[in-house]
């Protein structure tokens, strides 16, 4: 039986008192549990390429290329959670507790994981509170110069039969994740730089990790000439996502979306509090390739985090509506009207700037097929 051993980032998560949830009303929780996985957390792994090794009845194990993605799903995944338990009683509530360790595992020929890397997840997961996230040393070493977080160092930790105390880090989540707003700063007076990123002309994209990796480290070892003031990292790597997000829209208006799909994925890799938007036009791009499964997912978390979007509704309807889901799709349809009773496709058919005008009327014969207009 052959296997192979590698690095890879642990996401490790379950319900909180699933158990007594269950024998209070087991027919409604495992129907809310699946329509969780089917429109939030799947849909969440799934765009950023994650891997569901393996379910536990309630929990999940979850292999990512980076820890940077993990952490961003999850923090992603609770902050939605806070806004479905809304309004449910406390003793109702699915809550998850999650935990990500970045370590080394190996993986069995049909696809298992196993070894420390999962063991020490797993155990994290265990001592997570409700709604939150715990990480390793080893995980939050790498984003915390990546992600603008509220942690809590909870010092090295005993975790069950791992032979090692492991620093333990809590996340603090629940609320929608934004950029902090920077107070006014004046500038000093030396010569001040500002370095971007590479751009990976290798046409693989795990190399993209390397070329951040690299102005990572020219950005530190700038900042220890006193003579210079280096911007910060996410200041210019933010400025460089607005570039590639403008980029991939211009693409998709023009008929490349092909080629806009790396573009929005770039914008969204190096500033994890992208607008909305990009989200959108992301969706949008999979929708005029026809795949349109991957744009439903991508819309889902559009809505996930605007929900009074009626933009992306009106092509999730169309996505539907290809798809042959045509409950789903009047669903939708019915939300968008909900949010902007004035809706207009004749208007949205002369605004926006498609060179190809068959381009818009794909999104149109999706809602025909969907029933929702003539």
């Amino acid at each position: 039986m052959s296997e192979t051993r590698k690095l890879a980032a642990i996401l490790a998560a379950d319900v909180v008192g699933f158990s007594r949830l269950a024998s209070a009303d087991e027919d409604r929780t495992l129907a809310r549990l699946r329509a969780l996985r089917s429109d939030l957390i799947d849909p969440t792994i799934a765009v950023h390429h994650g891997r569901v090794v393996k379910r536990t009845g309630d929990g999940a194990l979850v292999e990512f290329r980076s820890v940077v993605d993990a952490v961003r799903r999850a923090i992603e995944i609770q902050n939605a959670m806070v806004e479905r338990n809304a309004g449910v009683p406390a003793e109702r509530r699915i809550e998850f507790r999650i935990g990500i360790h970045l370590g080394d595992v190996v993986e069995e020929a049909d696809g298992d994981l196993m070894g420390d890397g999962v063991n020490i997840a797993a155990r994290l997961e265990g001592i997570a509170k409700p709604g939150a996230i715990c990480l390793s040393e080893d995980a939050f070493r790498q984003v915390r110069a990546r992600l603008d977080l509220a942690v809590s160092d909870l010092g090295e930790t005993q975790l069950k039969n791992i032979a090692e105390p492991v620093r333990v880090y809590a996340l603090t989540v629940g609320l929608p994740a934004e950029v902090k707003p920077a107070a006014p700063v004046a500038l000093p007076d030396k010569l001040s730089i500002a370095v971007l990123p590479f751009q990976n002309m290798s046409g693989d994209p795990e190399q993209e990790y390397f070329a951040d990796g690299i102005s990572e480290d020219i950005i530190t070892a700038l900042s220890k000439l006193s003579q210079l003031f280096v911007i910060a990292r996410n200041s210019s790597f933010t400025f460089f996502a607005h570039g590639y997000n403008s980029l991939g829209v211009i693409l998709h208006y023009v008929g490349r979306s092909e080629e806009a799909l790396p573009c929005f994925e770039r914008a969204m890799a190096l500033d994890p509090f992208c607008p909305g938007m990009v989200l959108h036009f992301h969706g949008q791009a999979y929708f005029q390739l026809r795949r349109y499964e991957e744009a439903a997912a991508v819309l889902k978390r559009r809505i996930l985090r605007f929900p009074e979007t009626d933009a992306s509704r009106v092509l999730l309807a169309a996505c539907y509506g290809e798809m042959g889901r045509l409950d789903e799709a009047r669903e939708q349809w019915r939300e968008a009207l909900r949010v902007n009773p004035d809706f207009s496709l004749d208007y949205r058919r002369k605004v926006l700037p498609y060179k190809n005008p068959a381009d818009f009327e794909a999104v149109v014969d999706g809602l025909r097929k969907a029933g929702v207009v003539k």
